[in-house]
């Protein structure tokens, strides 16, 4: 400026912008943080959830729908996993069971407190046990299945293979050794861990 060419040099404080984009980069990285976390364990979940030989339906407390059931639930039903997500819970049972299964869901409801009843289900007897778990978007029930039907070495079988065959696709390293520590099998993941 002027007739001597001087320069005015104009600065900001630029500081707090970039200690408020710090935090924000921060934020982000502890949101993805969690999110992979929560993904890792609704995997782990679904894979106990899946293999565990106990029957288990997780069933709506406003319409009494299933919203989620086991494999071994279905077979305790002789049904799919896919038949069953959706439909009534008392659609599930012999006709005579339904007003049963009703009154026990309704006191479980009420008092908080677990229930046993056993009902008719597909010709045979299986005994339910339920309790109540409270969410955001309101009460669910937890029903265990126990069926008093031995399972067959060929079911058995099969039920290893489905295992093996989860755990081969599980984000979590899996391995199985035999007593002295010899590996019998062992998931992608955990080949990748132990390179």
């Amino acid at each position: 400026m002027g007739p001597k060419g001087r320069v005015i040099a104009l600065g900001r404080d630029l500081r707090a912008q970039a200690e408020l984009q710090q935090q924000l980069i921060d934020a982000q990285q502890a949101l993805e943080r969690d999110y992979l976390r929560l993904r890792h364990l609704e995997s782990r979940y679904r894979i106990l959830f899946d293999l565990t030989s106990e029957g288990v339906l997780i069933v709506d407390g406003k319409n009494l729908k299933i919203v989620e059931a086991n494999p071994a639930a279905a077979a305790a039903f002789e049904e799919t996993v896919l038949k069953m997500v959706g439909r009534s819970v008392l659609d599930c049972v012999d006709s005579a069971s339904r007003s049963s299964v009703t009154k026990v869901l309704d006191t479980v409801q009420a008092s908080g407190k677990p229930a046993q009843l056993a009902v008719r289900a597909s010709g045979h007897q299986v005994t339910l046990s339920v309790s109540v778990m409270h969410e955001e978007a309101g009460e669910l029930f937890l029903l265990r299945l126990e069926s008093p039907a031995p399972t067959s070495a060929a079911a058995n079988d099969s039920r290893t293979e489905v295992v093996m065959r989860v755990l081969e696709q599980s984000p979590d390293a899996f391995v199985v050794t035999d007593n002295e520590g010899e590996i019998i099998a062992a998931n992608r993941a955990f080949g990748e861990m132990v390179q």
